[in-house]
């Protein structure tokens, strides 16, 4: 898979990094196992309109989108979400260029990609 791929380009300081956001936020014990739930139980798939299939149930999402993954995200890279805009009508894929990984979006972490965010929000509420 491409989060396999991205094992051997992993940096110790991006879970450094995340472990810390994670231990220094609000987080509840019983917020993360509803989002490990969520992420075990979702399929955008799994209802009678898609019939369990992938395209008919993205290309069923026709508002403007962009789907803005970091480079060196472990957990949702970017070759995933390629996969996932290209059956998207009216979606769009900017990578994020940071070491940050699955933070790298997150805002007040880093000016340059909190410009780079902004201006893809921007984007896509200007867009005809």
């Amino acid at each position: 898979t491409a989060a396999e791929r991205r094992l051997s380009e992993f940096k110790p300081q991006e879970l450094a990094n995340t472990a810390l956001a994670f231990a220094t936020s609000n987080h509840r014990d019983e917020n993360l196992l509803a989002a490990l739930a969520t992420w075990q139980n979702s399929n955008v798939t799994n209802h009678p309109r898609f019939e369990g299939d992938l395209d008919k149930a993205y290309g069923s999402i026709r508002c403007r989108a962009m789907v803005m993954p970091c480079h060196t995200d472990l957990c949702f890279p970017p070759e995933d979400n390629e996969a996932e805009v290209a059956r998207m009508p009216n979606a769009e894929l900017r990578v994020i260029e940071s070491d940050l990984g699955h933070l790298a979006g997150s805002p007040g972490i880093s000016e340059e990609t909190d410009q780079f965010v902004s201006q893809g929000i921007a984007d896509v509420l200007n867009a005809g």
